[in-house]
């Protein structure tokens, strides 16, 4: 199962990610928004946890021989959402 590995630290990365991001919901709006490395921790966080989605989903894709989508956007369509086809 060592084909499995990058996805599955992908996913780890991404849950730690997501333990990070839950931090920020302890403040309001107003405190993000004024402390300026807040605000980049912030969307790095996000970036990052998107990019994992995608990466994830495209490696599955791979994997699983679920064909051959063009954009990251297809990729996600292919694992995601069931009977769908690449655009």
């Amino acid at each position: 199962m060592a084909h499995l590995e990058p996805p599955l630290s992908r996913l780890k990365e991404g849950e730690t990610n997501l333990v990070e991001l839950e931090r920020f919901t302890r403040l309001s709006f107003e405190e993000v928004r004024r402390d300026r490395r807040l605000t980049w921790a912030l969307r790095y966080g996000l970036l990052e946890s998107i990019q994992n989605v995608i990466d994830v989903a495209c490696a599955v894709v791979s994997q699983r021989n679920l064909g051959y989508p063009k954009s990251y956007a297809a990729c996600l369509r292919l694992k995601l959402v069931p009977n769908s086809q690449p655009r």
